[in-house]
């Protein structure tokens, strides 16, 4: 009998102690950061994690830890900071992610302590024709990395054509841009909109770069190290690498570059290269007003009437390689009479028919019902 209840007493400690180790192993993080858990992060990681942030990509979740493997710094949101703390892992020797089972969960967020800006140039362009308008920032500390989602909203008009170009200064090099990462928001309350898209964000995939009738359109850009280089503190302005490319609609009108992303994805966002504290800059929307004023047309020498000294600057330009002006809202230029798009032959035919022959006046760009314009 003793020996009977020594071994159940025994099969009893055993299956307490089993499942006591069991109910220890509640948390386990093998792959943070390797999102395709093929035994350590990379480049391919790296860019699965840019494909979870910006394009709403699968992010693999371990059954038994509490933070997805793209949430590198285990604070609950996967965002710029865990692609910035990857790169700086990948590129320049920063730290491995951390352990959510060992280092904390959630952990504090990373706060920048700085400050900085970011203001989009407004200005007038003439219809119909390539224009382009800058970004600018100012920052009070270096950066390592920025995240500047963008929005073109329409007003009264919008672009009939949209790009995003980087112009690199040697100290950031732009691993990812996503200038064709266009989105089509179905409303204009989207100030708070969620930029990452998917179900339920407000963003719909327009299926290219339809321009048809948009309210509004979405694109972002991110910038990040891949050398032990950082954007300097105070650089105020000097690298306005982001220039927005655009075709004026034929139309006058106004639409604005916007920023309208929420945290914690695809916002507004300076990453500093030591903490990863992360920084929201101040911003200020560009107003692009697109107008027509061709108050010249003809008239070289601007003396508010075509005489024999336009006749003569008109020949000049035809055939001398002579100056041929274009008025700033003005989509074409002076010696195009009758609004062909170019100058030629037919532009001093007409000049000379409306000088000598009673002939109609150049035609008006902005108005172009003249039977002296181009059909």
């Amino acid at each position: 009998m003793r020996i009977v209840i020594g071994l159940l007493t025994c099969v009893a400690t055993a299956l307490l102690c089993a499942s006591s180790a069991v109910a220890q192993v509640s948390c386990s993080c093998p792959f943070q950061g390797d999102l395709n858990n093929d035994g350590f992060p990379d480049a391919v990681d790296l860019n699965l994690l840019r494909n979870a942030i910006f394009f709403a990509g699968p992010d693999a979740h371990d059954p038994l830890c509490p933070a997805s493997r793209g949430d590198l710094n285990s604070d609950g949101f996967v965002d710029i900071i865990d692609l910035e703390w990857l790169a700086d892992m990948l590129f320049v020797g920063g730290p491995p992610p951390l352990d959510p089972c060992i280092d904390c969960w959630p952990c504090s967020r990373p706060v920048g302590i700085g400050t900085g800006s970011v203001f989009v140039e407004s200005k007038s362009v003439p219809i119909g024709l390539p224009d382009s308008v800058g970004v600018y920032l100012t920052n009070s500390t270096a950066l390592a990395a920025l995240m500047i989602p963008l929005m073109v909203r329409e007003i009264d008009t919008y672009p009939t054509a949209l790009d995003m170009q980087y112009r690199a200064d040697g100290r950031f090099v732009a691993l990812f841009e996503s200038p064709s990462a266009y989105a089509h928001v179905t409303g204009f309350d989207m100030m708070n909109g969620d930029c990452a898209g998917g179900p339920g964000s407000g963003f719909e995939d327009p299926g290219g770069v339809g321009l048809s009738s948009p309210d509004a359109l979405q694109f972002g850009f991110v910038s990040l190290p891949i050398f032990p280089t950082t954007l300097a503190a105070g650089s105020d302005g000097a690298v306005p690498s982001l220039q927005i490319l655009f075709t004026a609609p034929t139309t006058t009108g106004v639409f604005e570059i916007d920023t309208t992303c929420s945290t914690p994805n695809n916002h507004l966002a300076f990453i500093e290269p030591d903490t990863h504290g992360e920084i929201i800059p101040t911003f200020t929307k560009g107003t692009i007003t697109v107008d027509c004023d061709c108050p010249y047309q003809g008239d070289f020498d601007e003396s508010g009437f075509l005489d024999a000294i336009d006749l003569n600057e008109l020949i000049n330009t035809l055939f001398f390689n002579g100056p041929d002006p274009r008025d700033a809202l003005c989509a074409t230029t002076r010696a195009d009479f009758d609004n062909s798009g170019f100058a030629d032959a037919l532009d001093l035919n007409g000049l000379i028919d409306h000088l000598f022959f009673s002939g109609e006046g150049p035609c008006d760009p902005c108005n172009p019902v003249q039977g002296t314009c181009a059909p």
